[in-house]
């Protein structure tokens, strides 16, 4: 994909006037901006007390900005988030909000949150969706009368989560931060929440499972017959293993590993036996899923890219089938001729993984997330007339390559057809192949 040639740099005083044009544009939901920056929070952005990152352009224009404070002891406040209407759909937005995001987790702040206007809100609640950003409530008439101003937070976890500690950390950190507050203790409760709406607070249903094999048909019709039992207005059921073919319904609401570690990144859950995959890939294939042109480059560096792809892959069908959601993908690079090409380049988080036909696979899913360019290339790569179709996230490149050498000192049977591998292995990995592991 194109990108304009852009740099995402921290606040310089020079561009303090075009920074103050670009926010003017937003005069249209907050009437009093330019009173808030001549008066309030320039001052604070050149004191140090807030932080501010300028998108600037090939022309050196202003085109983005992103303003970030304090609001009291380990909370941030993301104050103003903008970017030019003729840079939007470059995935500017993208990268612009991960720079704030790396920023306050290196402070160690706990939280950090966000409003905006009601005229943004089908647009910006998607968007902060994505990085683990979740619905606090609203405050009518704030800025405009007639108008409604909402808010948005994300909780950063600092930790690792196991499964003893998992019942303990969704009620503390899940349920007590939403205003959901657990009557009993146990996997198995009744919960409240307060909606301000009525005199009485909502009841729902609360299951939190640990167990890896679940009968999801069986499940499905105890949490309904709950909800019943109990006269609750909804089920919230919490997983700590993948419930990818539980689907969220009016009335139950699921919640697996792979949301848990989105909603509080860096939260990582530890998991027993395998959690990833390395899967081969030749050079060409690598390149169309890795690499960055050079404006992307420079704005990305060697980020994770947050967005949803589709990809397809061959290896080992057989052996995929016990590859789950919320694994960690690796990038093994084979040689193809290259000398000094072969090693782990790379990693992403599996959303999804299906094994597909591969005459269909392309009507239904189509080409544009694709490692292959054609349906030739996809029933070549095929095995025994299927292929994988793996749903990835947070994809990213190594700054630095694990040649085969280092790759077998951490895993000495690795066979790069299809290997599974474990939580510690694949630390072992990142360690060996980044450089920042605060990165997003």
């Amino acid at each position: 994909m194109y990108v304009p040639n852009v740099e995402i740099k921290p606040y310089q005083s020079k561009y303090r006037d075009k920074i103050k044009q670009i926010l003017m544009d937003l005069q249209k939901f907050y009437p009093d901006i330019e009173h808030w920056w001549d008066e309030k929070e320039i001052h604070k952005i050149e004191d140090g007390q807030d932080y501010c990152f300028m998108v600037l352009d090939g022309r050196d224009s202003v085109v983005g900005v992103a303003i970030s404070g304090y609001e009291r002891e380990s909370t941030a406040k993301l104050k103003t988030f903008c970017l030019s209407k003729e840079f939007e759909g470059y995935s500017l937005g993208v990268e612009l909000l991960k720079e704030v995001l790396n920023y306050w987790m290196k402070k160690r702040v706990r939280r950090i949150f966000v409003t905006f206007a009601e005229e943004e809100l089908e647009e910006l609640r998607g968007f902060f969706d994505k990085f683990g950003f979740l619905m606090d409530g609203f405050e009518p008439h704030f800025y405009r009368d007639g108008k409604t101003e909402y808010h948005m937070s994300k909780t950063f976890v600092y930790d690792t989560v196991d499964e003893n500690s998992f019942e303990d950390f969704v009620k503390n950190y899940l349920l007590r931060t939403r205003g959901i507050i657990p009557e009993s203790d146990g996997s198995e409760f009744l919960a409240f929440e307060d909606t301000m709406f009525s005199k009485t607070p909502r009841k729902i249903f609360v299951k939190i499972i640990k167990d890896k094999e679940i009968d999801i048909t069986k499940l499905y019709r105890e949490v309904l017959r709950k909800i019943e039992e109990t006269k609750s207005i909804y089920a919230i059921v919490i997983s700590y293993y993948p419930l990818s073919e539980f689907a969220d319904n009016g009335k139950i609401k699921v919640i697996d590993g792979f949301l848990l570690e989105n909603i509080f990144y860096p939260l990582r859950l530890r998991r027993s036996g395998y959690s990833g995959v390395i899967l081969p890939i030749s050079k060409e294939y690598a390149d169309r899923l890795l690499e960055l042109d050079e404006p992307q480059k420079r704005i990305m560096g060697n980020r994770l890219r947050i967005r949803n792809e589709k990809h397809y892959f061959s290896g080992k069908i057989d052996e995929l089938k016990n590859v789950n959601r919320g694994w960690t993908f690796i990038f093994y690079q084979k040689k193809g001729g290259i000398p000094g090409a072969e090693g782990v380049i790379g990693e992403a988080k599996i959303k999804f993984l299906t094994i597909e036909n591969a005459r269909g696979v392309i009507k239904k899913y189509g080409l544009e997330k694709s490692a292959f360019l054609s349906e030739e290339e996809i029933l070549e790569h095929s095995n025994k007339g299927r292929i994988a179709l793996f749903l990835l996230t947070c994809v990213k490149r190594y700054p630095r390559k694990i040649p085969l050498s280092e790759v077998r000192e951490i895993i000495p049977e690795v066979n790069f057809w299809c290997q599974l591998v474990t939580d510690e292995q694949i630390n072992e990995m990142r360690k060996s192949g980044e450089n920042d592991l605060n990165s997003y």
